[in-house]
């Protein structure tokens, strides 16, 4: 029996902006085809740990692997398909089309002869389509609304077949079919090619239909583990108070796959 791979490990992670403590002894693991979904409030530091974990923000205390490499010595970063939650271009006549946005992407795993084959346009019109914005492929970048332009950068993460996945509310600019659509793609692409999957969520309901781990966050990890377990966690009880706790989990728990 194979041992899965780690894909990332978190070893005792602190941060502080300032004199505000943001995030305090994070640690965890996450292996090859884990599915997980990180919630918590607001301020509960969910968008910063992801900053950190691709070195976007540089932690004060701890340790940091992305498939079992120091992030300080990491240079593999085509391998992970990232989308922020918030995503805003400056100039709204910045000279590149959705189609050249797309391909740029694809040009950053190339290592030879960096050019874009029928295949690879082919490939973004599929992506496009399933975003259902082919419609925006010669439109200029800059000129999208923030959901269009969530779309346009969920495609082109995808469109990298990337090992490791890091998504940061990626559902908030979609309405209810695309965003049901999108998790089923999700869930395929775990489930068919193991792809490892990371994201933050404030809906409770993509983590029970989609993920096999939940994080909960607190500035630190107060729960690490499945759906079910969370709903018999004392600490989650504590947390919440054993009504609410009961109310969470009664919505979604019919729901959970795994």
């Amino acid at each position: 029996m194979s041992i899965d791979r780690t894909i990332l490990l978190l070893k005792n992670i602190h941060y502080s902006y300032g004199k505000q403590s943001v995030l305090e002894n994070i640690s965890c693991e996450i292996k090859k085809g884990d599915f997980v979904g990180i919630v918590g409030q607001n301020g509960s530091g969910k968008s910063t740990l992801i900053k950190i974990i691709l070195n976007l923000l540089q932690q004060n205390i701890g340790d940091i692997r992305l498939f079992e490499k120091s992030t300080k010595n990491f240079n593999e970063w085509w391998r992970i398909g990232y989308v922020p939650q918030n995503i805003s271009i400056s100039n709204m006549y910045f000279p590149a089309t959705v189609e050249e946005v797309m391909s740029l992407g694809l040009l950053s795993k190339k290592d030879f002869s960096r050019r874009i084959t029928k295949e690879d346009k082919m490939n973004i019109k599929l992506k496009l389509t399933q975003f259902n914005i082919l419609d925006l492929k010669n439109k200029l970048i800059g000129a999208l609304s923030g959901g269009q332009l969530q779309r346009v950068f969920l495609a082109k993460a995808l469109l990298l077949d990337p090992d490791f996945l890091i998504l940061d509310e990626p559902a908030s600019a979609l309405d209810t079919a695309t965003r049901k659509e999108f998790f089923s793609y999700l869930q395929d692409e775990n489930q068919k090619r193991r792809m490892t999957i990371l994201f933050v969520t404030h809906d409770m309901s993509h983590i029970a239909d989609s993920a096999n781990k939940l994080m909960f966050l607190d500035k630190k990890v107060l729960f690490y583990g499945s759906f079910k377990q969370f709903c018999i966690s004392p600490q989650m009880t504590k947390f919440f108070g054993k009504e609410a706790q009961h109310s969470i989990c009664h919505q979604h728990i019919d729901h959970e796959h795994h």
